[in-house]
């Protein structure tokens, strides 16, 4: 939905609380990057959360390559965590 407020275009968003922060999230990207720690964190200890999604958040687009990298870690680290 849009609104428009003195002339300058404004999205209008929904906040969705973050398992991570606590706090509500606002950004599209941030849905994303904790819906991946969270698949990532049900096979692989992850620690430093809070400043892993923080990257992850400056730098969005390289969320699935990290995904990928995991689990072809995973696959040839099987026993490790």
């Amino acid at each position: 939905m849009k609104s428009y407020c003195k002339g300058t275009y404004k999205r209008r968003q929904t906040a969705v609380h973050s398992p991570y922060s606590g706090v509500p999230v606002m950004d599209e990207n941030a849905t994303k990057v904790d819906a991946l720690l969270v698949r990532i964190a049900k096979g692989v200890q992850i620690t430093n959360e809070l400043r892993i999604r923080e990257y992850l958040l400056q730098f969005a687009d390289i969320a699935e390559v990290v995904l990928h990298a995991v689990e072809a870690a995973q696959r040839r680290f099987p026993e490790a965590q």
